[in-house]
């Protein structure tokens, strides 16, 4: 048995020669479920990683925007199918970045590549609001008891 495997390497399988005559067969090949949870550990680590570097404690409150390019849709696949495991680790609101509100104001923003996947997180913070439409409106009734 043991001369087989030596002479016949199997593709994703690595043998360890053990003493007493056992052989131990490990099945390294991935399948889909286990390369979506490696996709989505790195966009959590990229997430943390992110919050140190620009200073964010777990307590303050931010938003956290996600643009994923074309090349990335495994990865956005894979983000969004462990979507609760995901908000429950990095423990704040998560959005895509075309959510992202003009009355936002931007921490950070950072590009990252994994395995040629392009993707971009960004931290905000909420800012001033201000209601555009009724703003107008006390305008225009202002200007008619002026005149």
């Amino acid at each position: 048995m043991k001369q087989a495997l030596k002479a016949t390497p199997l593709a994703d399988h690595q043998a360890i020669d053990l003493k007493k005559g056992y052989v131990v067969l490990l099945d390294l090949s991935q399948d889909e479920q286990l390369k979506n949870a490696g996709l989505t550990r790195e966009y959590i680590n990229r997430v943390q990683k992110l919050r140190k570097n620009a200073g964010v404690k777990i307590e303050d409150q931010i938003f956290i925007f996600t643009e994923f390019q074309e090349n990335a849709k495994s990865m956005e696949a894979a983000v969004k199918a462990s979507e609760a495991h995901v908000k429950s680790t990095v423990k704040k609101p998560m959005f895509q970045m075309a959510e992202m509100q003009s009355h936002l104001k931007v921490i950070t923003t950072s590009s990252f590549s994994y395995e040629g996947q392009d993707f971009q997180i960004t931290f905000t913070r909420a800012g001033v609001m201000v209601n555009q439409t009724a703003l107008q409106a006390l305008n225009q009734s202002e200007a008619a008891v002026l005149a």
